[in-house]
């Protein structure tokens, strides 16, 4: 038996705006942060990292009982799953 191994790449810059727009296409990301400044501090990252990153940060903007993810979200969610380590390079306007 042969196994075929695939390797994917992390998604680009543009896979990474339309992934953060699909991802939180059901929860609104409030003025402070512009997109294309957030998936370039997702560089690196894996599709489901991005996704489990945006995921507790909806999580935790329920939670504060807000109805936007802001950038707040996002930092605290990053800390909580620890996927992106450098926390202070989050983009945002």
């Amino acid at each position: 038996r042969f196994d075929l191994k695939y390797t994917i790449p992390n998604p680009d810059q543009a896979t990474r705006v339309k992934l953060i727009s699909l991802y939180t296409r059901k929860n609104r990301l409030s003025d402070d942060i512009q997109i294309e400044d957030l998936a370039k501090s997702f560089n690196g990252l894996s599709c489901s990292a991005i996704e489990t990153i945006l995921n507790e940060a909806a999580i935790v903007m329920m939670s504060e009982g807000k109805s936007e993810i802001d950038l707040s979200s996002i930092i605290k969610a990053c800390k909580k799953t620890g996927i992106l380590k450098n926390v202070s390079a989050i983009g945002s306007k």
